[in-house]
């Protein structure tokens, strides 16, 4: 019989120090302009630096050293095979490119699964020093329990849609207040937060989103296709990235994000 989630053993207190000492490592690096030099672009023309390597090389080491049968998937060095149905999945530096620009909205992220159903998520955000870290049962930010913020009001004057540096090539958008932080996941936990009332997500891979999952199912928070229909993880789990853009936002504000945002695609 498969283990349930509550029964396989992950210390979320051991993954939330490993992503706490990667995003020191990372924001150490951040404050050298040296490697700078070293910025590389992928196949899909994402960027990719020396410590993106050097902090993914950093967390796939820990996880390999206290649960050597877990499998593990991770932006840079794609996947390692296990014989255990839990899966953890790394983002070393969600938001590289602002990383590389000196920008303080970048993440460590690292989402743990169960097959396909996420267990649990830790989160540490460096510049502003919050950890995010949820499994089952538990809820922290900084080691302080959790509460779930009230929805964000449609129409607050401080609410807007955290969307991607070029949705504006992509989508038309009809809300009055957009924002790009440059950090998928970053979005999603404005989202969680009751900051942003929704976001948009065009292109990610599982790492992306892996560890804010659980914080959105813990706050209440929906994330759907653009075209309709529930976000499927399993499809993702080969290292594939999403093949139709996300919306993430709490029920009552899902239909109305949808109807605010086009894909220019879309010739229907």
């Amino acid at each position: 019989m498969p283990q349930s989630a509550q029964e396989i053993p992950v210390n979320l207190s051991h993954a939330a120090r490993w992503v706490i000492e990667a995003g020191r490592i990372a924001l150490d690096r951040q404050r050298s302009l040296s490697w700078r030099r070293d910025v590389a672009l992928k196949g899909d023309g994402s960027p990719v630096t020396a410590i993106d390597h050097e902090v993914e090389a950093y967390l796939v080491e820990r996880i390999r050293r206290y649960h050597p049968t877990h499998r593990v998937l991770a932006e840079e060095s794609g996947q390692q095979p296990g014989t255990n149905e839990l899966i953890w999945v790394i983002d070393p530096i969600d938001g590289t490119r602002a990383y590389a620009s000196g920008l303080p909205v970048w993440g460590v992220s690292v989402g743990v699964f169960v097959g396909a159903a996420p267990h649990a998520g830790v989160v540490h955000l460096p510049v502003p020093d919050e950890t995010y870290a949820i499994g089952p049962g538990v809820a922290t930010l900084n080691g302080k329990p959790l509460t779930p913020s009230h929805p964000v009001e449609w129409d607050h004057p401080l609410a807007f849609v955290a969307i991607s540096s070029d949705a504006h090539r992509h989508f038309d958008i009809d809300y009055p207040r957009i924002r790009t932080m440059g950090s998928t996941v970053a979005h999603l936990i404005y989202v969680a937060r009751s900051t942003a009332v929704g976001a948009l997500i065009r292109r990610a891979g599982l790492w992306d989103l892996a560890g804010a999952l659980p914080l959105l199912a813990h706050c209440g928070v929906e994330i759907e296709y653009l075209g309709g229909g529930p976000f499927q993880v399993s499809p993702l789990l080969t290292g594939e990235p999403i093949r139709e853009p996300l919306i993430v936002a709490r029920p009552e504000n899902m239909d109305r994000l949808r109807v605010c945002l086009r894909d220019r695609r879309d010739v229907s």
